[in-house]
């Protein structure tokens, strides 16, 4: 089962990956979290911020009428 990080542990490993010198694949492998992750959590931060580290709703329902147009 994965680990559900909080914005804020997120944010750490990002600010971890720009102070040191390891390069993303070294961090990715010492917090045991893929670097497809990080570059997607990267990537959202760089967009949206603080607020694109915000846990995503997937699976979203949609009503009948949504579903009809």
């Amino acid at each position: 089962m994965h680990k559900k990080w909080s914005v804020q542990e997120k944010l750490a490993v990002l600010q971890e990956i720009e102070r040191s010198q390891i390069g993303l694949a070294a961090v990715a492998k010492m917090y045991g979290i893929g670097k497809t992750t990080l570059i997607e959590w990267r990537d959202r931060y760089e967009l949206n911020g603080f607020e694109g580290l915000e846990h995503r709703i997937c699976n979203r329902s949609y009503s009948a009428d949504l579903k009809i147009q």
